[in-house]
């Protein structure tokens, strides 16, 4: 009857795998769900105000498609002064939610919680040289983290782009053809 010395190879391999096991069962019971993302249609508005002047300028609109999987698709049409199209712009990719809500409130630029169009966003902020000049961006973790409002303040004036309509839900998949795009 071989010892229990000789089994010994045969007894660690043993302990490891039911260690490894229950590390495997304890990890898949107790992993944080991962939030559902959710698909949104944004449209925005950037406007400019200069310094010497109180009179709002309308610089461009513009359409995020995003879907809940991170695809998206967004189109920019730039204004000239008079309110005619200076031209367009269509691009689009995928974004990877990467940031929890503690990793935003950790982050050095992390000035401040404010609520855009009723979505909690985390403000960051990056003040140039003199601090009298800066840029915020506001990110919501309710639509993936996107940056749904811009703010440039800068000696020639404010710049600000600003959701003036949110729809929840996925854009349909047609905007997403080739066809779509031309």
């Amino acid at each position: 009857m071989p010892s229990l010395l000789s089994k010994k190879p045969i007894l660690i391999l043993a302990t490891l795998l039911l260690i490894v096991t229950a590390g495997a069962v304890w990890l898949h019971f107790n992993k944080k769900p991962q939030p559902l993302r959710t698909g949104f249609t944004m449209i925005s508005k950037q406007v400019f105000i200069p310094n010497d002047s109180t009179e709002k300028r309308l610089g461009a609109i513009q359409v995020r498609f995003q879907n809940a999987a991170g695809s998206w698709r967004q189109v920019h049409t730039f204004l000239n002064p008079n309110g005619t199209v200076l031209k367009a712009m269509d691009n689009g990719g995928y974004v990877e939610n990467t940031r929890s809500d503690e990793m935003l409130r950790r982050d050095p630029h992390f000035a401040r919680e404010e609520y855009v169009m009723g979505y909690k966003t985390f403000v960051l902020r990056w003040p140039k040289k003199d601090q009298t000049e800066y840029s915020e961006t506001f990110l919501s973790p309710e639509l993936q983290n996107m940056a749904i409002k811009h703010v440039v303040v800068s000696r020639a004036g404010i710049e600000v782009i600003e959701p003036i309509r949110i729809e929840i839900g996925d854009p349909e998949i047609r905007l997403w053809s080739e066809s779509a795009k031309k």
